[in-house]
């Protein structure tokens, strides 16, 4: 035996030295084990990572978008425009709109809808009322005063974005919630067009005196 040519050795001390040889054994099957078990956890949690990024890609690519808004005209005191979609993923979406003022960035009218899209193009009216408008501009642009024509160019500016379901939501790179929550995801579609308009503010109410 080897290491009874190394060491003269009596039984009692071949019989330990055997058995620190079969520990050291099994120490090493059980590390080769454990290094095993975790290069195939490796493997297959790059699997699942692919995966994701696969399915992730396809939201990506698949997702609507805007493609444009046409302004529909006024009608007295109400108006309307259309925002065009076109988008291959079945699902839900929610649409966020509003006007804006240019000189001061002031929020004149906003909305959101929410609406079930399927494969191909459709276009989504949204309601304008221009008294909401009007009223909005003198309180917000000329603080409460009247008598005033504007002849003014607004932003109507529109975003959509997936409301994803849960499966969509485990695939989604990490930070990505928070990034749409945000308005900073690549899922998010904004779009925005001019809106001329051409008003007289109203007079300030007569005030009453007894």
């Amino acid at each position: 035996m080897i290491l009874r040519g190394w060491f003269p050795m009596d039984g009692a001390a071949r019989r330990t030295a055997y058995g620190l040889l079969g520990l050291l054994l099994a120490i090493f099957a059980a590390l080769a084990a454990m290094y095993l078990i975790d290069r195939d956890e490796q493997v297959s949690g790059l699997e699942l990572s692919k995966n994701q990024q696969a399915a992730f890609a396809n939201i990506t690519a698949t997702r609507h978008t805007i493609d444009r808004i046409e302004f529909f005209g006024w009608n007295a005191d109400s108006g309307s425009a259309g925002i065009v979609i076109r988008g291959n993923r079945a699902g839900g979406y929610r649409i966020t709109w509003q006007v804006t003022e240019a000189s001061h960035g002031q929020i004149l009218a906003e909305g959101v809808t929410t609406v079930t899209l399927g494969p191909g193009r459709r276009t989504v009216v949204i309601p304008l009322a221009r008294d909401e408008i009007v009223e909005a501009y003198r309180d917000k642009v000329l603080k409460g005063a009247g008598g005033i024509r504007v002849d003014e160019t607004f932003r109507l500016a529109a975003t959509l974005e997936p409301v994803l379901s849960a499966e969509e939501i485990t695939v989604l790179p990490p930070g990505e919630v928070r990034k749409l929550a945000n308005g900073r995801s690549v899922l998010r579609s904004d779009v925005g067009v001019d809106l001329p308009m051409s008003f007289q503010v109203p007079d300030d109410p007569a005030v009453q005196t007894d």
